[in-house]
């Protein structure tokens, strides 16, 4: 069937409702077909597959692709000047081209103008004269200084002519104001060409890139951002050192008042500024203050009375503090710091040092802690920088012994 005029049996009567513009085969007598195993498409024309009728619904368009729209609105373009330009055309079929190209053209959105060699407007899409707030039959003929300010229309008869005279093409980005608002345009001017080569007048298109610039702007302030977070991490690595120092200071006064001053214990127990519990002998939480509710997770309902000090430790942390509870006597117990694995209630895990002080009444423990992920964290990265800095210096040593052998 591939070919002209090779179907010989009428088909069923055929309905077409396109979903895409530029083809035009709901009123064609052409059909394709494709053969995605040969790479290959056969065209079958023939007047029997011209439809009986065609349903045109432009709202069946607007769910497709940006890349499909943009695909097949060229191609419809393509056809409309194919046309045209035909040496076949006749004047109802100019009509007809001549309507479709500028159906396109005042759908685009893109501002679409031509100037003649002396560098009056020969037309334009409504866009473009929308935003002169003009109707585009008022623009023609006329020139930029009819209704742009001087300075600009300056500036755009220099571009102009550098275009007419050396044939370049000019690209900018510059500010202006479309339909009542300032916005980024972005604008390119190109030479039209005679079939012999010769200038015979400008095209200009602009576009609003504003809401790209934006994107772009805030990328650059982002990035900007993460850098001097960076850099910020970079340079307090001895900030969390000096911290932690102040913060153990601070904890070491603390717990000595607290040694004395039982009367005035609960107040200290609570502002004393960091995690503080006490334990009795069965490992049972007897007291929390404040900040230990905050790294645990729990209130203090639900910690007093009703959790164990195990509960929060793994591993290592567990076995060090039952070694500590089964000493023989609490006075004993050696202070630390010890440094364990914390888990909170929602399974967070946390690295602290962890302070042990036994009461005067011989029967429970004050356990103090210190957050310190972060120092170790850092601890971390500094051990892996000077790992890093010693093999580079020994192969430094070795290529300066390999070149001393010479």
């Amino acid at each position: 069937m591939e070919g002209f005029f090779r179907v010989f049996k009428a088909p069923l009567p055929l309905y077409a409702v396109p979903t895409t513009a530029g083809t035009g085969s709901e009123v064609t007598i052409a059909a394709v077909v494709s053969d995605p195993a040969k790479k290959k498409k056969m065209s079958i024309i023939d007047p029997k597959l011209v439809p009986v009728m065609a349903a045109l619904d432009g709202a069946l368009m607007t769910g497709l692709p940006p890349a499909i729209t943009a695909a097949t609105g060229m191609d419809a373009l393509t056809h409309a000047i194919e046309a045209y330009i035909s040496n076949n055309a006749l004047p109802e079929t100019d009509s007809y081209a001549l309507a479709a190209t500028k159906l396109i053209m005042e759908n685009l959105p893109q501002r679409i103008y031509t100037k003649d060699k002396e560098l009056r407007y020969c037309g334009c899409n409504e866009r473009y004269a929308r935003n002169l707030q003009m109707m585009p039959d008022e623009i023609l003929g006329k020139q930029d200084p009819d209704f742009l300010p001087v300075e600009i229309a300056e500036k755009y008869h220099l571009e102009d002519r550098r275009i007419l005279e050396r044939g370049e093409i000019i690209e900018r980005e510059e500010k202006c104001f479309c339909e009542g608002r300032e916005t980024i345009a972005q604008t390119i001017k190109v030479p039209i060409k005679t079939e012999s080569g010769e200038i015979e007048g400008i095209l200009g298109i602009s576009w609003d890139i504003t809401h790209s610039k934006e994107r772009e702007e805030e990328f650059t302030r982002k990035i900007g951002e993460l850098q001097q977070l960076l850099e910020v991490q970079k340079n307090g690595l001895e900030a969390i050192h000096g911290e932690l120092r102040e913060q153990r200071a601070r904890t070491g006064q603390l717990e000595e008042k607290i040694l004395g001053l039982e009367e005035n214990y609960r107040i200290l127990f609570e502002n004393i500024g960091t995690p503080v519990v006490l334990i009795d002998g069965d490992n049972l939480i007897c007291m929390a203050n404040t900040e230990f509710e905050k790294i645990s997770g729990y209130s203090n309902q639900e910690l007093t009375g009703q959790k164990k000090w195990n509960e929060f430790l793994v591993n290592d942390g567990q076995e060090k503090m039952n070694e500590l509870l089964s000493s023989p006597g609490m006075h004993s117990v050696p202070a630390g710091p010890y440094e364990c694995a914390f888990v909170d209630k929602d399974k967070n895990g946390k690295i602290v040092s962890m302070k042990v002080t036994p009461l005067q009444d011989n029967k429970k423990l004050l356990i103090s802690l210190s957050d310190i992920t972060k120092y170790k964290k850092a601890q971390e990265t500094l051990e892996k920088s000077l790992n890093e800095f010693r093999e580079l210096m020994s192969r430094m040593e070795t290529a300066a012994n390999q070149l001393n052998g010479r």
